[in-house]
């Protein structure tokens, strides 16, 4: 109830999450400064936390417990909630954990670049690249490379 999870991959270029988490390519991608999303402004915590994948859920010992003084939790909160079944080990997911839920805020020069799907619509696009666009943000697209399963992107 008190926690606010955010979820990212470290892979651009992955078919799968494009499949999955862009609507089959129809979507978009935005790439982030990954230091400047974690500066904590409004939070009192925010943490970074590599997702583990394992065959089996991570158990919370004593020591975890003990750890909430001076860790402010993270060692729970990289347990329970940076761990994952090794069937979604493709993501390579990266969580930030906050000690806010729903909207987070950021810095401007934490977006840097904005990826587009393969099969997203050209209205969509360049409402997005009107409405971002003097941000310093770079806007790429996607596209599959000839007689292959490979994503590549080049500038838009």
């Amino acid at each position: 109830q008190n926690v606010g999870y955010y979820s990212l991959t470290t892979n651009r270029l992955n078919e799968m999450m494009w499949a999955l988490y862009a609507n089959s390519h129809k979507g978009f991608c935005l790439e982030y400064d990954l230091s400047e999303l974690l500066k904590a402004e409004e939070f009192k915590s925010r943490y970074k936390i590599d997702v583990n994948y394992n065959n089996k859920p991570p158990v919370l010992k004593k020591k975890d417990f003990d750890l909430i003084k001076t860790d402010k939790g993270k060692s729970i909160y990289s347990k329970k909630g940076g761990s994952k079944s090794l069937a979604w080990a493709h993501e390579k997911e990266v969580r930030i954990i906050t000690d806010k839920i729903g909207k987070n805020n950021y810095g401007p020069d934490a977006l840097k670049s904005i990826y587009f799907g393969v099969r997203m619509d050209d209205k969509q696009k360049e409402f997005i690249v009107k409405n971002v666009k003097g941000n310093n943000v770079k806007f790429f697209q996607m596209e599959l490379i000839k007689e292959t399963y490979e994503l590549a992107y080049k500038p838009y």
